[in-house]
């Protein structure tokens, strides 16, 4: 068989160029030229073909020394092979036609365009919200964040009500460090708008500097509040000390979290994110518009949350 199999590799001749399988055979198994490449012929669509170059020649062997034994085989011996010979051969030729038809079937559906999945909607509008995917989405989980800070809110207005005695903030916070914390929220969602308006304007230069301010008024943010923080913390203000500053702390620490995350978003749209850009402007910018909402609604949540636990 291998005497055989190599006499047929020769007179094969060599492979043709990169994409294409020599050899009669496997033209006759695919049913199309080898020069018709289709949109899956790469390192996974030639390991295919030489997988179904192999198994023809392997069944054709067995063909051949099923239907000419060597003389010097017993009869015996010689209808036992040939008898294991066409269960290989039968074997073979199943395999070749599963092989076949699935690598037909895959590359009907490359075809029709089924194997490329787009996510719709990523730039053009929902016929029935009017809003894209990006914005919809956005909107929904800011309609997660405003249940969360209002059942938050709400616990602090009833535990106040129904307090005996409730402690003025501007008697244990720094009221001016609160004050300089606002502006700095307040700056940061102006920039942030103004990197929206920049790519808008096809400006990404523009862009990546006011993101950088956006990213640097965030960390500014939170090493005001982390001193904000030692300071209680040095002075013995803990949680445990009073239901004000267990309710400040829960408050001030979850919004801190929501200043972190934006701080990672945003550098991921200042860094690697910004690939996109190149490619899918529109779409980039559909995303800054959505990191800039979620940016804007935390910087509303501090709006409410400086008064609340600051002044009143």
């Amino acid at each position: 068989a291998r005497s055989v199999w190599r006499r047929d590799k020769r007179a094969m001749g060599p492979p043709r160029a990169r994409g294409g399988v020599a050899g009669p055979r496997i033209d006759a198994i695919r049913g199309t030229p080898l020069s018709d490449r289709r949109p899956g012929d790469g390192k996974a669509g030639k390991q295919r073909k030489w997988g179904l170059a192999a198994l023809t020649l392997l069944s054709g062997d067995f063909r051949q020394l099923a239907d000419n034994p060597p003389a010097s085989l017993p009869p015996a011996r010689a209808f036992a092979l040939d008898s294991r010979a066409q269960t290989v051969i039968t074997g073979l030729q199943d395999e070749i036609t599963t092989t076949t038809g699935e690598a037909r079937w895959r590359a009907s559906i490359i075809d029709r365009g089924i194997s490329r999945m787009e996510i719709p909607y990523t730039v053009a509008e929902r016929p029935d919200t009017g809003l894209n995917n990006v914005k919809l989405g956005i909107w929904l989980f800011l309609a997660s964040e405003v249940m969360l800070f209002g059942g938050l809110f709400s616990s602090y207005v009833l535990l106040r009500l129904g307090a005996t005695s409730w402690p003025l903030g501007s008697d244990i916070l720094n009221v001016p460090i609160g004050a300089f914390n606002t502006v700095v929220l307040i700056s940061s969602s102006i920039t942030m708008v103004m990197c929206y308006a920049a790519l808008k304007l096809n400006n990404f230069s523009k862009y990546r500097i006011y993101m950088g301010l956006t990213i640097g008024l965030s960390l500014l943010f939170l090493i005001v509040k982390s001193y904000e923080y030692y300071e209680k913390f040095s002075h013995g203000d803990l949680p445990s000390q009073s239901t004000y500053l267990a309710i400040y702390f829960t408050l001030t620490g979850l919004h801190g979290l929501h200043i972190l995350g934006g701080v990672i978003v945003n550098g991921y749209f200042l860094g690697p994110g910004s690939s996109m850009w190149k490619t899918q402007p529109e779409r980039f910018i559909n995303r800054i518009e959505a990191a800039g909402l979620y940016w804007h609604f935390v910087d509303l949540v501090w709006i409410f949350l400086f008064p609340v636990l600051y002044l009143l």
